[in-house]
């Protein structure tokens, strides 16, 4: 193969990789727009008003772009069976305030859902922090799921602070009986 061939074969190489990454960067940009979801989840307390020192679980979502996204529902996934892949299961977030004395929920869809987000926009879902609330049943990752049927999840960390926080909250007390 002479010099010649050569850079022209080089030079072929080049415009397809350049082609490909024009037309791959339009694609991801304006055709098919999947935005970025960011997902926490944590317990925290309410300061001042009625309801001081009231536990909540917070699960916090944040669009970060490009295009706007619509949550649908919150769910959890439990820990998975040797080889088989556990079932996603919904949680109920609070529908009314959330640090009232009686919370309500009126079913996976309460609380706003499903809820529109745009770039930039946050929006927050409140859990009650009982001894019989989903925090009891063994599961490794809160989070949800959005327009294009993807799961968002929380980092395994939160999780786990959570869990640790539910333990410490509601583990008997010496003496007490645990009741099942």
């Amino acid at each position: 193969m002479s010099t010649g061939e050569l850079a022209l074969l080089t030079s072929g190489f080049s415009l397809a990789i350049s082609i490909f990454g024009f037309v791959w960067s339009i694609w991801q940009k304006f055709i098919y727009v999947r935005p970025n979801v960011q997902v926490a989840f944590g317990i925290y307390r309410t300061v001042g008003g009625q309801n001081t020192n009231k536990r909540l679980c917070n699960l916090t979502v944040t669009n970060m772009g490009p295009g706007p996204v619509i949550v649908h529902a919150c769910l959890m996934k439990p820990p998975r069976k040797w080889f088989r892949q556990g079932e996603l299961g919904h949680i109920n977030p609070i529908h009314d305030d959330p640090a009232s004395d009686n919370p309500t929920s009126v079913g996976p869809f309460s609380a706003g859902l499903p809820a529109k987000l745009e770039p930039g926009e946050v929006k927050a879902f409140y859990f009650p922090f009982a001894k019989d609330a989903f925090l009891a049943k063994p599961m490794t990752r809160v989070g949800v799921d959005d327009t294009y049927g993807r799961l968002h999840w929380c980092k395994r960390g939160d999780v786990r602070k959570a869990r640790l926080k539910f333990a410490e909250a509601f583990r008997p007390k010496a003496g007490e009986r645990l009741v099942k």
